[in-house]
């Protein structure tokens, strides 16, 4: 056989290639540190990709490559109006979520932002649910976001334990599209194989340099890295399940591999693995928009600030303590020429802290930089390594990122010599973290959204329990109201107010079916019997979508009740058989909506059997309304629980109206029932706020059934 021939064996996949796919298609996350961590990740996350919509740098390279583009099913981008195909919507939403590098971090040899992988997932979960939702399938969960980030956070950290990708030139962001490609290729259905096809391509890519991360050429590629990663991993992935292949030795193979080519020969290792470490160890950050590396070393010169801020034109020099990864990565000297490269500068941020006692993202802008003060202060810092400090940075048990800070004076007198060790969004100072945490969030969503809105979107994101609700419906509707007239920015004009929904997921092929037969319980053989025609299509006007507009009417009708003090508060007491104890209205704030949080457990087991037995069962609903002035409602046609029980028995599926503390009543004699008056009002409410038909001042107090679902 002559030499001059390669050996056409294919090989297996890559042992690597093969624990991450298997790792993706087959592990379960049961870790609930790693779940409530993930959570606190992608709050943090998109409050940092909102608070970034400020930076017209940020918001000019979103939206679609071709002026307005319209597609099917398309992704949305937090905090815009864009809806994008899922690729271009994996880079804006991964541009937006690093624009400010303000958000979570790993070091380890390799640096990076798991979070950054959201860009993908977002953009694939939402995807892949409307396009559910149109063919008649179940949307995708918040659960499934949150595994599917911490499996990309494990990929990604894990690679980067012992993988220094940055000492051959590479940047981190390779791992973001490996990560996120695999996590990717499950969400849009792809088999074992299929995963294994997709990463396979990751590695094949040429990939990114860190030339715009170092001095003298950093610069704001580096804040959409990410989102470029992130999408083009999301095309991987599609052209992966479209049936193109996979190539076996992208790693290992002789020469032409991965490894040969740029990993200057090196096998890539796995020190442990794939399990939920990485989401369970992340730093978060959290006090200032700093790279992490230098977040200790901003904390300890806002800690000095106020004992030097009436001596900075005293200061003889600034003696700087830091880590190895930090001189490598941020310590420099010379102009800087733009915020990426002012955000990547120790110097600079050092100097913002002690010149200000804060640092915040617009501090990077050229109207803060020009201070002469900044660069009169980056000439007198010295900076040198703590041996300790780059050994304890590496070390699983510590992973410090330590700094500390020290202040020389011309008069020959120092400052105190301020050291920090552990940034507060280090997993040693969480508990002091994450309400510091929780308040960003907050304020980053107060940024872009009414009252209202923020505060509905907090209240969800803060209960880990509502967020991963599964409890859903076969049919969904995105409840999307367009407000046709009457308001105009945010304000009412006083004209009619004309809304609309659109139902965007009927389809009229779905009830072809029953044509020709009546279901029972419905009110087609009514309508039928009535009319002697009827809108088989979903129901007609006994669609449960029929309440979809009161409830758009309502929310308005509730924000005027509450200008003068009224207060509406709606609840479910009783599920099937599982009944509350109590009610209390904090405790409404749950998947079910139900006022006594310690029956939840027996709701989801209850739900669990009739979804396997594909049944359903009925509920008891109750309405408080707090402060109704006295008067409302007439003594004979227009009594008011007459009127309240006439609106909610227009409710489909509604068969009983109950006023008052009707569960007693029938136990309860004359002088028990009876609501005693006293100075203070009344004693007792059995009467439910309403006597002869006219409102008395009392909570007025009303509880309905709904029949189960027939069909």
């Amino acid at each position: 056989m002559s030499s001059n021939v390669d050996l056409n064996i294919r090989p297996g996949f890559d042992g690597l290639v093969s624990e991450i796919a298997n790792y993706v298609s087959s592990y379960k996350i049961e870790s609930d540190l790693a779940l409530d961590t993930a959570r606190n990740c992608l709050i943090d996350t998109i409050g940092c990709g909102l608070l970034a919509l400020q930076f017209p740098a940020c918001t000019k390279m979103l939206g679609p490559i071709v002026k307005d583009t319209k597609v099917p099913f398309g992704v949305r981008v937090p905090g815009t109006n864009y809806e994008l195909d899922p690729v271009k919507g994996a880079f804006d939403i991964g541009c937006t979520i690093r624009w400010l590098d303000y958000n979570d971090t790993w070091l380890a040899a390799e640096w990076g932002h798991p979070s950054d992988n959201l860009g993908a997932i977002l953009s694939v979960c939402d995807y892949v649910s409307q396009r559910n939702i149109a063919d008649g399938k179940e949307s995708l969960t918040m659960r499934t976001v949150l595994e599917s980030m911490i499996m990309a956070h494990e990929i990604q950290g894990v690679l980067a334990l012992e993988n220094s990708f940055n000492k051959v030139g590479l940047d981190h962001v390779i791992l973001v599209k490996v990560a996120s490609t695999a996590v990717a290729t499950k969400l849009l259905g792809g088999s074992l194989d299929q995963i294994k096809d997709a990463v396979s391509q990751a590695w094949l890519d040429g990939q990114s340099l860190r030339t715009y991360r170092h001095a003298p050429n950093a610069g704001s590629r580096k804040s959409w890295a990410a989102g470029d990663a992130t999408s083009r991993a999301v095309r991987l992935a599609m052209i992966t399940m479209s049936g193109e292949m996979g190539y076996p030795g992208v790693l290992s193979a002789p020469v032409w591999g991965f490894e040969d080519v740029s990993f200057n020969g090196e096998k890539l290792s796995l020190p442990q693995p794939f399990e939920t470490y990485v989401m369970e160890n992340i730093l978060f950050k959290i006090s200032f928009p700093a790279e992490f590396h230098a977040q200790t070393a901003v904390e300890a010169a806002v800690k000095l600030h106020k004992s030097i801020k009436d001596k900075i034109d005293d200061i003889k020099s600034i003696e700087i303590t830091t880590h190895e990864s930090a001189i490598r990565i941020i310590s420099k000297v010379g102009e800087l020429n733009n915020p990426a490269d002012r955000d990547h500068c120790l110097q600079y941020m050092v100097a913002i802290g002690l010149l200000k006692g804060n640092l915040v993202a617009e501090d990077y802008e050229d109207d803060v930089a020009k201070d002469p003060r900044i660069d009169a202060l980056r000439e007198k810092m010295v900076i040198n390594e703590d041996k300790r400090y780059s050994k304890e940075y590496l070390e699983a048990d510590k992973r410090s990122i330590a700094n500390r800070i020290q202040i020389h004076f011309n008069d020959g007198t120092s400052s105190n010599e301020v050291e920090v060790e552990y940034p507060i969004g280090h997993k040693r100072r969480r508990e002091e973290g994450i309400p510091v945490l929780e308040k960003k969030f907050k304020d980053n969503l107060d940024i872009t959204f009414d009252d209202e809105a923020s505060s509905n979107i907090y209240e969800l994101c803060m209960n880990q329990k509502n967020l991963e609700s599964d409890v859903t419906t076969q049919r969904q509707e995105d409840d999307a109201v367009k407000i046709l007239s009457g308001v105009f920015e945010g304000k009412t004009l006083g004209t009619p107010i004309g809304m609309i929904i659109y139902n965007k997921d009927q389809q009229s092929k779905d009830y072809s079916n029953i044509k020709d037969v009546f279901r029972p319980n419905h009110a087609d053989i009514t309508y039928q019997a009535k009319y002697g025609h009827r809108d088989y299509r979903g129901g007609g006007r006994a669609s449960a979508r029929e309440t979809a507009n009161w409830v758009a009417a309502g929310a308005i009708a509730k924000k005027i009740l509450k200008k003068e003090g009224v207060e509406v508060n709606g609840f479910v007491s009783a599920i099937g058989k599982v009944r509350a104890e109590s009610i209390n209205y904090k405790d409404i704030d749950n998947k079910y909506f139900f006022c006594d949080e310690s029956k939840l457990t027996d709701l989801d087991s209850m739900f669990d059997n009739l979804i396997k037995e594909g049944n359903s069962v009925g509920a008891k609903l109750g309405v408080i309304v707090k402060n109704c002035p006295v008067g409302l409602g007439d003594p004979v046609f227009e009594k008011l629980d007459a009127n309240l029980a006439k609106a909610i028995m227009t409710i489909n599926a509604v068969k009983s109206v109950s006023v008052g503390n009707v569960d007693d009543l029938l136990n309860l004699k004359g002088s028990e029932a009876r609501d005693e008056i006293t100075k203070s009002g009344f004693s007792t409410n059995n009467s439910g706020g309403i006597l002869g038909g006219i409102s008395n001042g009392d909570d007025i107090s009303l509880s309905f059934i709904i029949k189960p679902t027939s069909s």
